[in-house]
């Protein structure tokens, strides 16, 4: 099976709307560029976890569609 990135969404802080984005900067060992995860403030961040920390989230989009979120009510993209 082939996975595809469809959409990539970060935000700065928690309770902050997150933002949609064209490509974005992986930090290894840290998240992405621009998350509250690379940057140390999410809501995992200070937690023990097996494996370490929690630097980026994957979902098929089946999981999507049987959230709160689906249809996605995120702001489009900016044009680059």
């Amino acid at each position: 099976m082939v996975g595809r990135v469809v959409a990539i969404h970060v935000t700065d802080s928690a309770g902050q709307p997150m933002r949609r984005l064209d490509e974005v900067v992986a930090l290894p060992g840290r998240g992405l560029a621009g998350d509250r995860y690379a940057e140390g403030v999410g809501f995992y961040s200070q937690r023990e976890l097996p494996g370490g920390a929690r630097e980026l989230t994957l979902f098929e989009v089946e999981t999507a569609h049987s959230t709160a979120y689906w249809p996605p009510v995120w702001p489009a993209a900016p044009a680059s």
